[in-house]
């Protein structure tokens, strides 16, 4: 810090980049439990029974479903997906997507399981028919589908080394040129922020002043506790943990639990007392943390009770 303090500087090098992010896969039951549980603070039993009566009140389609994509039979119904949408909150955008190309690509047209990504049926909703927490989910889901026919964002990335006295110092800024699909999904995801971060103008050779220095001392942190949203992904996954190559590959594809019970696992486990829920939060009590020790202390032989693995398989 002394070495550069007041010191004159040259900028280096200069590098502009233009990004693209597309738009993200349309839902299946555990994406759209931890949308719901980010944005909404719902539970993954509530999310569950809210879809489930979406779906009887013919607003969604199937919603115990682990696909994001959709068939390619389903394609030249889509436009009439579209048309139920043209009447309520989302009628500018449903009018503008049906003026567009049908949608393309792996990101939406792929391979199926039992069950297609859940999607807003052909049926016109209306608000009223629909509870408080069942026109959340429903917008949720309305607006993710709508994201498939619009362009993906682009940015300018820009990164900026800096020569003070030999010592490098880099600068980074991005700046939206087209928000794209996140047009649709802006009122969910920015509200107050603003993502841009501008640099000034600058050319390769600059000389420029180190005007402030500062030296920050920081610390890791450990994990942030699970969401139930979260819990409901990482249970999904629960083999990518797993140290030993031959199991971590043995479990591709298999998890706790299936899309369907995956809630009702939590609950059972929340309301045994081996987890606490504080606000969005989980964490586990002296209870189920005591059950742990104990297995893994005085019961070596059942440790498989306890592992990825074995639950797994």
């Amino acid at each position: 810090m002394a070495k550069v303090k007041g010191k004159k500087g040259r900028v280096q090098s200069l590098k502009e980049k233009e990004v693209s992010e597309p738009h993200p896969l349309l839902f299946d039951l555990t994406s759209l439990t931890v949308t719901a549980s980010k944005r909404l603070g719902f539970g993954a039993e509530k999310v569950l029974k809210v879809a489930q009566s979406l779906y009887e009140k013919k607003a969604i389609t199937y919603p115990r479903t682990d696909c994001n994509f959709l068939p390619p039979d389903i394609l030249p119904k889509l436009p009439s997906h579209l048309n139920a949408l043209k009447d309520g909150n989302y009628k500018s955008f449903a009018i503008e997507a049906s003026n567009k190309p049908l949608p393309k690509g792996k990101r939406v047209i792929n391979q199926i399981t039992a069950h297609h990504a859940i999607i807003p049926t052909t049926e016109k909703i209306q608000p009223t028919k629909l509870s408080a927490d069942e026109q959340k989910l429903y917008d949720l889901i309305v607006l993710r589908f709508l994201t498939i026919w619009f362009s993906p964002a682009r940015y300018k990335e820009t990164e900026v080394i800096t020569n003070v006295a030999e010592e490098l110092f880099q600068s980074k800024g991005k700046v939206p040129l087209e928000l794209g699909w996140k047009e649709i999904e802006k009122p969910l995801t920015n509200k107050g922020k603003n993502h841009q971060n501008d640099l000034p103008l600058l050319h390769e050779g600059d000389h420029v002043e180190t005007r402030k220095c500062s030296i920050f001392k920081k610390e890791t942190k450990p994990p942030k506790r699970y969401t139930q949203g979260e819990l409901i992904k990482a249970m999904e996954g629960a083999g990518k943990t797993i140290e030993d190559e031959n199991l971590r590959q043995q479990l591709k594809g298999k998890g706790i639990g299936t899309v369907a019970t995956r809630a009702a696992i939590i609950e059972n486990l929340l309301s045994r007392g081996y987890l606490t829920q504080n606000k969005n939060t989980l964490a586990p009590t002296n209870k189920g943390m005591s059950l742990i020790r104990l297995i893994k202390e005085r019961l070596p032989q059942s440790r498989l009770l306890i592992s990825a693995e074995m639950t797994g398989e």
